[in-house]
């Protein structure tokens, strides 16, 4: 059979920015590589690809879905999977109408957090989408492709004879995950994805790839989907590639793309401590560490200094931390179980070290104050992390912050996701922190000016200045004009965003035509 896997546009929040992070669609080549073993033939078109780096506002949409249709009329697939997180369900279901006017008979699957969340309303919302694959889904595109009776297929829900929909029981996890094929890389646009760039190595201007050393993660933080996925699978869904598997990969990786920077994109890196220590030690031994550089994800509470001395013997060069706040109480709330002394050494440890390290912060939570949020300010002013990556507060289906904001009615499921996109990522006078929208951006603007702006501009300079002077030169003017712009009176930041969305045409759109 021939499938076609489609990653959709992501709207609002900063497409410019996601365009240029160059951040791979794991989940869709890991499906490639399981079809292509059987036998099938897979094709993978991404819309972000075809927009360019220009926001596909006005009439550049509808040529972006005309080069889109094209392109899938020529490869001729029989069946086509969507992948979906909220960002981009939007263009998922645009997708999905737009391919469905012009080829009703192709069967269309959508997949991906979003619709393992709700998999009923979006076959609701979307009367185009055949079928959502809830879950993981190498194995269920497997079953489809194959042509088993849609009755028999595990982890899927579907309208039953057009009508009611029914959902299958769930699939069974498979123990092994090193039985799944490795990426299918070859199927990504090269030139795009295997070049030099700031974004996947945090500011290390490398030639970098992602991969996976496991899935999932055993803590029930409130705004993460992976409690969620515990649950599904009772809590059966933390599994591990062998060593072998992962040294494997990184030489394929190294050897195929040239690449010489990898981000281990596991939840938690360090979960099993021993398992840790055998990576490093065989990266060492197989003289890897001579040719790659790496960064983990790690809990502060789970790192000790002669874990963070093999990491940085193997060649690991920059650890980051999910601190998110710097308030205990919000971390309550969030149900981190993190002590906030922990992040503290933890970040002081890997300096002095020699690692750099990144605080990932969370800001605009449900519940969070302005004393929290100055609070997290003073603890970014102590720990000095080299990097600080904040984002706003964004409820994904699926998180424990997203079902209380649904029971207390502030969030309506049945409300356009576009608007909630716009609401909760974009909009400026808005936050579902405990505060006002004037109050937030104001201790936002307190952040950006006095911490994060300057330590994640000095840190690029410092780290590119004898690869590339130009690149750190100008990275301090940026620095130098964006901390000013902090400084402006609220009113005219907003003038002045409103008038870059113009010029840069990052502008609004929305798919409810």
């Amino acid at each position: 059979m021939k499938v076609l896997l489609v990653s959709p546009l992501i709207q609002e929040c900063n497409y410019t920015g996601e365009y240029f992070a160059r951040w791979p669609q794991l989940g869709i080549i890991y499906i490639a590589s399981t079809l292509e073993k059987a036998h099938h033939t897979v094709n993978i078109i991404e819309r972000k690809l075809i927009a360019g780096d220009s926001y596909p506002c006005g009439n550049k949409i509808d040529i972006v879905d005309s080069v889109f249709l094209k392109a899938v009329k020529d490869f001729n697939p029989d069946m086509i999977g969507i992948t979906a997180t909220t960002p981009v369900i939007m263009d998922a279901y645009h997708t999905a109408k737009i391919i469905k006017k012009s080829m009703p008979e192709i069967k269309i699957i959508i997949g991906g957090r979003h619709a393992t969340s709700l998999p009923e309303s979006t076959l609701t919302e979307c009367q185009q989408i055949d079928m959502v694959c809830i879950g993981e889904g190498e194995l269920t595109l497997l079953d489809l492709a194959d042509g088993k009776p849609i009755e028999s297929i595990e982890g899927i829900a579907y309208r039953k004879n057009g009508g009611d929909i029914t959902r299958n029981p769930m699939r069974k996890l498979s123990k092994n995950i090193d039985e799944i094929p490795p990426p299918a890389w070859h199927l990504l646009n090269r030139d795009f994805y295997f070049r030099s760039t700031l974004s996947i190595m945090r500011g290390d201007y490398m030639r970098s790839a992602t991969m996976f050393t496991a899935r999932g993660c055993p803590y029930n933080c409130t705004f993460c989907q992976s409690p969620e996925l515990l649950d599904i699978y009772n809590k059966n869904y933390i599994r591990f590639h062998s060593v072998e598997r992962v040294i494997d990969e990184i030489k394929y990786l190294v050897n195929i793309f040239g690449v010489n920077g990898i981000s281990f994109s596991d939840d938690l890196f360090s979960l099993k401590r021993q398992r840790v220590f055998e990576i490093c030690q065989r990266i060492i031994d197989e003289g890897l560490n001579k040719t790659i550089k790496f960064m983990v994800n790690m809990r502060a509470d789970r790192v000790d200094r002669e874990m963070l001395l093999i990491l940085k013997e193997a060649g690991c060069i920059h650890v980051v931390y999910g601190c998110e706040s710097g308030s205990e109480d919000t971390l309550r709330r969030m149900n981190k179980q993190l002590d906030l002394k922990k992040s503290v050494e933890a970040i002081c440890l890997t300096k002095s070290i020699g690692l750099t390290c990144e605080a990932n912060i969370v800001i605009g939570t449900p519940g969070e104050t302005p004393a929290d949020f100055l609070k997290t300010i003073n603890f970014l002013k102590k720990a000095r992390p080299d990097r600080i990556f904040v984002s706003k507060f964004y409820p994904i289906p699926g998180t424990q912050f997203y079902k209380n904001l649904v029971e207390r009615g502030i969030i309506k499921i049945s409300q356009n996701w576009d608007e909630l996109n716009t609401l909760y990522v974009e909009t400026d006078n808005f936050t579902f922190a405990n505060m006002t929208a004037e109050k937030f951006l104001k201790l936002r603007n307190k952040a950006n000016r006095e911490i994060v702006l300057w330590t994640n501009y000095m840190y690029v300079v410092r780290k590119n200045f004898n690869k590339d002077i130009k690149l750190a030169i100008t990275q301090l003017i940026k620095m130098g004009i964006y901390i000013s712009f902090y400084y402006l009176p609220l009113s005219v930041q907003v003038r002045i965003k409103k008038f870059a969305d113009m010029i840069n045409f990052n502008l609004r759109y929305s798919f409810r035509k």
